[in-house]
This record gives C-alpha cells, sequence and structure tokens, in this order.
C-alpha cells in the first residue's frame, strides 16, 4: 500500500523547489508508464528543469526502454530522495532522455510523529483567522479537518487560497472548544484539492490548507465523541487523510445511494446492483488479483470504485506493489458523476466477464478458500 503518510502539494512554486532540489542533490528518479497491463520502468536523473517540462535522462540499464515510451501518455515518477510521487504526460523521447510536463501535483512524504485527529464536517468544529491588524476584528471562519498540537488543517473556498502563499503569516483568533490565550501564529505551508464526501459536486472548489503553529500547543483540550481509532485503517476519517480514497463504510456508502436517489431512481439501482457484483473482487486469489489487475485499464477501475466498500478496495490492494497501488490510488481518488460510475462499471464488468471466459479469473465466493 501507498504511504499514509503522504500529502498533496499544488502550488508550482513549491513543486519547482522539490524538483531543483532533487536535480541538484542529483536524486535517482524513477519514471514508468503502464502499457497493455505491464510496467515499462526508466531510472535516471534529471537534467534540465524548466517552467513547464522536466528531462529525464536515463542510465544505461534502462536506456533500451526510453523509445518503448509512448507520446502523449500518463507517466508516473518517483525519487527516493524526497519521498514523491507524480502523475503526468510524455511529451518527447528523443535524445536519450525523456521530456515531461511538470506536474500540477505531487504525493510528499509527511515526517509527523505527532498524533493528529480528524472530525467530520459535521462535527463544526470552527476555526477564525485574520491576516493583518486591519483584519483581526473581522476574522474570517473556516471548518477544522484535522487537529495536532503543530498544527491544523482547514477545509477554504478557492478565493481565500488565492490570498495564501508558502510561508505567510496568518493568525489564529479562535478555535471551537479551546480558550486561546491570545491570537496563534501560523504559517500556511501546503494546500490540496478537497472533495469531502460529495461524489455528485465534484468542482466545488474547496480546498485543505495545512497551518503550521509558530509554537505547539501544550495540549488539545478536547477529544470528539466520534475520534477514530488511528490503528484501523478502515475508518472512512482515517483513511482520507493522505488525500487517497479508499473507499466507503457500509453506512456512508448508504448515505452515497440515498444521494443518487434522490436525483435519479433508476441509476441508483443500476449503481447498487453492479456495486454488489464488483463486491465478488474480494475474494480472487493472489494469482487472480494479479491477472486481474494486469488486464485492467485503471482509470476505468477507478471510477467504478468510486462508491465501493472500505472492504473491497483494501482487498484488492493488499499485498500488491506500492507503485500499482499508486497508480490505482490515483485514478481512484477523483470524484466522479453517477452517470461517470455507472458507465465505468459496466465496462469493467464485461471485461471481468472476458477474464472468466478465458480462465484468468473466477468470481466466486464459495471457490475461495479452495485455491488460497
Amino acid at each position: 500500500m501507498v504511504d499514509d503518510k503522504m500529502r498533496q502539494c499544488v502550488h508550482p512554486v513549491q513543486i519547482m523547489a522539490y524538483f531543483n532540489e532533487i536535480i541538484v542533490k542529483r536524486g535517482e528518479v524513477t519514471a514508468w508508464q503502464v502499457i497493455d497491463g505491464k510496467r515499462l520502468i526508466i531510472r535516471g536523473i534529471f537534467q534540465k528543469v524548466e517552467a513547464e517540462f522536466l528531462m529525464l535522462g536515463a542510465n544505461s540499464q534502462s536506456a533500451e526502454n526510453l523509445l518503448k515510451f509512448e507520446i502523449e501518455r500518463e507517466v508516473y515518477l518517483h525519487c527516493p530522495h524526497k519521498n514523491f510521487l507524480a502523475k503526468t504526460k510524455l511529451t518527447s523521447n528523443q535524445n536519450k532522455a525523456l521530456t515531461i510536463e511538470v506536474p500540477k501535483d505531487i504525493r510528499l512524504e509527511e515526517a509527523r510523529d505527532n498524533q493528529r485527529f480528524y472530525f467530520q464536517r459535521r462535527d463544526d468544529k470552527e476555526i477564525s483567522i485574520y491576516f493583518d491588524k486591519l483584519s483581526e476584528e473581522n476574522p474570517s471562519y473556516f471548518i477544522i479537518n484535522d487537529l495536532s498540537t503543530t498544527g491544523v488543517g482547514v477545509i477554504i473556498e478557492a478565493l481565500w487560497l488565492k490570498k495564501m502563499k508558502d510561508g505567510d503569516k496568518i493568525f489564529i483568533k479562535s478555535m471551537s472548544d479551546h480558550d486561546l490565550p491570545g491570537p496563534i501564529g501560523c504559517e500556511f505551508i501546503h494546500s490540496r484539492p478537497w472533495d469531502g464526501y460529495d461524489i455528485d459536486n465534484p468542482d466545488d472548489d474547496y480546498f485543505l490548507v495545512g497551518l503550521k503553529f509558530d509554537s505547539p500547543l501544550e495540549k488539545l483540550n478536547y477529544l470528539p465523541d466520534n475520534l477514530p481509532d488511528e490503528n484501523n485503517s478502515r475508518h472512512p476519517l482515517k483513511k482520507r487523510k493522505d488525500g487517497f480514497f479508499y473507499g466507503y463504510t457500509e453506512l456512508e456508502q448508504q448515505g452515497i445511494f440515498h444521494s443518487i436517489g434522490m436525483k435519479d431512481v433508476t441509476l441508483c439501482v443500476a449503481i447498487k446492483e453492479a456495486d454488489e457484483f464488483l463486491g465478488n473482487l474480494q475474494y480472487l486469489t493472489s494469482d487472480m488479483k494479479r491477472n486481474f489487475l494486469s488486464h485492467i485499464d485503471f482509470k476505468v477501475l477507478g471510477t467504478a470504485l468510486r462508491v465501493a466498500r472500505d472492504t473491497l478496495v483494501t482487498s484488492l490492494l493488499e499485498n500488491t506493489s506500492s507503485s500499482l497501488a499508486s497508480e490505482v490510488l490515483q485514478e481512484l481518488r477523483d470524484p466522479r458523476s453517477g452517470k461517470e460510475i455507472h458507465k465505468a462499471q459496466q465496462d469493467l464488468i464485461k471485461k471481468i466477464r472476458e477474464l472468466e471466459r478465458k480462465g484468468l479469473i473466477l468470481l466466486d465466493e464459495k471457490m475461495f478458500g479452495t485455491y488460497v
């Protein structure tokens, strides 16, 4: 599985700073494409970092794969120096190097040792912030997504994000359940798109921003009744803390189906029936799972599983490589409309039937104990 301590960075300046650091440190970068269900890999170092493109030179061991990379196709990048993961597009594979578009967002390992708590939006945990003395008497109020003794995650609208940049000084005037002795200074450190729980409104312009306190809080004054168990990887609040989506709990899924059914009952019934069938994927043996994942379009898979249970997503990604899991999670991350999900479900089921006819997989819960 992908590391659950990764965060998303979408700020162009910060992204370029990471790539420039990698080129200075000459950190090795791995690039790969998935072609016909197989992974094509190149390793090397960045030769050039420009505003709109990156040039990755292949080492001698993997240079033979360079010309096999397909132009205008998605390419994945990983570098252990900063432990980042990114998905972008290949524009050229000439002159012994790959020319790649600068990613619009990257995933970075987040070094954090202190415990962080995550809250549901209905908890109504609020924070008020201001930027300078002129706005101190009229602060802006936002919803708290997560909190630790060293920082806070806040859900804001896009128009507010435009007022912030890395390193900006921000002041917290009040915070739910906390009696602050005075304003708390903090620094804006990162942001990423925030989709919440509503798959029917994927274009809502909200962001989750991270604010780091100038000085750590001595303690947190409250633990809400629905505080998640941090050791439970399937908890609906924990699963979103790295920006990825790992499926819904049964209760959450019922809410999603209800939301779709309020708009289109026929579509909701079709999606539920397809989801029940796809739930049998959790009974694939290890060999069958490898066959399945090697023949499936990850974008179709990711879209089809946007209403799936967490048990199914966890089962599919268990014991897979971190790079493969990352590819699936990248596609699974973005919200989809009900119609998009239904179409992807039908495409996936059609492919599953094809694989069953070829004898590559068998979706039968009763056979699970026989083959494992």
